[in-house]
């Protein structure tokens, strides 16, 4: 048996000698490069040793899986205030500002030798276009205003997902963020394969229309403003569920919310499946001609004057129920009335 890498790049990879020593004792055809697991460059035009030589030198630390992918420690722009701070403390001399790419370095490429982040993913001022085969992040991923555009092969992010001005076609394969998703004004097509937030859900300002495969939200659903028509599959929301000036008509398989329920100003019509709300219900100025299908509602309800459900109609939830004037609210929504702060 003999084994071969790169000839062209065989007087400056690690793994020489070892090649060199094997090759002359075994007189069979040597192994393709690509067959060898730590030597795979998985389709990417750097190496693996490449690849861990340039991160090492912007002080990222990498280790590799046993399928010759790489581990990385974090991932941010060598200019970044991480980098910054490591070299101060370790006495290094600080960096100028700069990025991989006017480095002179593909970062897309780069990226296809990784598979898994450690720790925390920052991509602002970053050239990279797709996550490409990187499955876990085990921090939290800001995308906040970047370039990409595909999430490629990831799965799970381990805390929070930042998406603030993003242009994303789909979620794609991620399916669990443990943390919390904020997609303020972000251009998001779908929800790709997510069915798990174990923090708070922010979609205001998109244009996302359904919620898809999400089953349960930890935290709190906040969807005032959004463009949302349908909650998916959505069966579980762990805190409080904002509904405010939605196109979403109908709770659907909703039927459990931990916190307060906030139809205020909704279009909503049907509680779909709801049976238990864990706090208040406020319920002014919607759609809602009947709550008789929910279970318990643990906190107090707020109606209007002007709303069909009448104080006799909850009785059965033993709860204080407070009418409101519906002109004076919405005299304060709009900003006639001030309020004392």
């Amino acid at each position: 048996m003999r084994i071969g890498l790169n000839p062209n790049r065989a007087k400056t990879t690690q793994y020489n000698k070892i090649t060199n020593k094997v090759n002359s004792q075994y007189k069979t055809s040597p192994i393709k490069n690509d067959t060898i697991a730590f030597g795979s460059n998985n389709n990417s035009k750097y190496s693996i040793s490449e690849t861990e030589a340039i991160f090492n030198k912007y002080g990222i630390r990498t280790k590799r899986r046993n399928d010759g992918k790489l581990i990385i420690s974090h991932f941010c722009q060598p200019s970044s205030r991480m980098i910054h701070l490591r070299n101060f403390f370790s006495n290094k001399p600080p960096l100028k500002d700069r990025t991989y790419a006017q480095l002179g370095f593909d970062e897309n490429e780069l990226l296809k030798n990784v598979a898994e982040i450690e720790g925390d993913a920052d991509f602002r001022s970053s050239e990279a276009t797709t996550l490409g085969s990187i499955e876990t992040v085990g921090g939290t991923l800001s995308l906040f205003s970047s370039k990409i555009a595909d999430l490629g092969n990831l799965k799970t992010v381990k805390k929070d997902l930042n998406l603030f001005f993003v242009n994303l076609n789909s979620l794609g394969n991620l399916e669990s963020v443990e943390g919390s998703i904020e997609a303020r004004f972000a251009e998001i097509g779908d929800m790709g394969n997510l069915t798990f937030v174990g923090g708070n859900f922010g979609l205001t300002e998109t244009e996302i229309r359904s919620l898809g495969r999400l089953q349960r939200i930890e935290g709190m659903l906040d969807l005032a403003n959004s463009t949302v028509e349908d909650l998916g599959q959505l069966e579980y929301v762990g805190k409080t569920i904002s509904l405010q000036r939605t196109q979403l008509k109908s709770l659907g398989n909703l039927y459990y919310v931990g916190g307060c329920l906030d139809l205020n100003s909704s279009v909503v019509t049907d509680l779909g499946n709801l049976k238990i709300v864990g706090d208040d219900a406020y319920l002014m100025n919607s759609k809602i001609a009947s709550i008789e299908s929910i279970f318990e509602i643990k906190g107090d309800i707020y109606i209007d004057d002007a709303s069909t459900i009448k104080a006799d109609d909850v009785k059965k939830f033993r709860r204080k129920v407070i009418v409101l004037d519906r002109k004076y609210f919405q005299d304060i929504l709009e900003g006639k009335i001030k309020t004392k702060k």
